[in-house]
């Protein structure tokens, strides 16, 4: 009799502290992060392990996004995506007379990226909350070329249209303070990581 008492006791407490939660309807959550493992970040190591004189270097994808919780399972929001490829070589080509003549490229090739998100959570307690996430959006693509080539033209025709689907967890370490995880594919990079802030 006295352990079904006790437990009658401290039944409210053990229900609150299962179903109390990290985040619920009404929350705003901003997250800012940095991408790993693209296929630009890939390319770019290929190319300045070669044998060739041509570099390349990266930028992101890092980005921004706020979502709000319009119930304490679904959360709508937009996320925006930055990138920035450069690349660099040069080729030599003999004129009509013998003489050797080098061409230089600069290439740099940015990316915007505007998706629409919407998140499922789950496995949501009072420190962490896994989610599971669709994007789907425009990407703005922009090509600047320097060159002393006037023979080269660039002919860059890339669909804009952007969609991701990832699953990832964030942990809380106080009321609005946290760090986020999330794996994915398309999109972005398989890999985010960042800060999330959560009013």
């Amino acid at each position: 009799m006295r352990k079904f008492t006790l437990l009658l006791i401290l039944l409210p407490a053990i229900l609150f502290k299962i179903y109390s939660q990290s985040v619920k309807k009404g929350n705003f959550l901003i997250d800012g992060y940095y991408g790993f493992g693209t296929l630009t970040s890939w390319l770019a190591k290929a190319i300045n392990s070669g044998s060739t004189s041509a570099k390349a270097g990266f930028i992101g994808p890092t980005g921004l996004r706020v979502a709000y919780l319009t119930s304490d399972k679904v959360a709508l929001g937009v996320d925006l995506q930055y990138n920035n490829l450069f690349l660099k070589w040069s080729s030599e080509t003999t004129d009509s007379l013998g003489a050797i003549i080098t061409h230089t490229y600069n290439v740099q090739w940015q990316r915007l990226r505007i998706m629409p998100k919407i998140n499922i959570m789950f496995g949501v307690d009072e420190k962490n909350a896994g989610y599971f996430a669709l994007f789907a959006g425009y990407t703005f693509h922009k090509f600047n070329v320097q060159t002393n080539d006037l023979s080269y033209k660039s002919n860059w025709n890339i669909p804009g249209f952007s969609f991701r689907l990832a699953a990832g967890i964030r942990h809380f370490h106080n009321d609005n303070f946290g760090f986020f995880g999330e794996l994915g594919v398309f999109g972005g990079a398989l890999l985010h990581a960042g800060i999330t802030i959560k009013l």
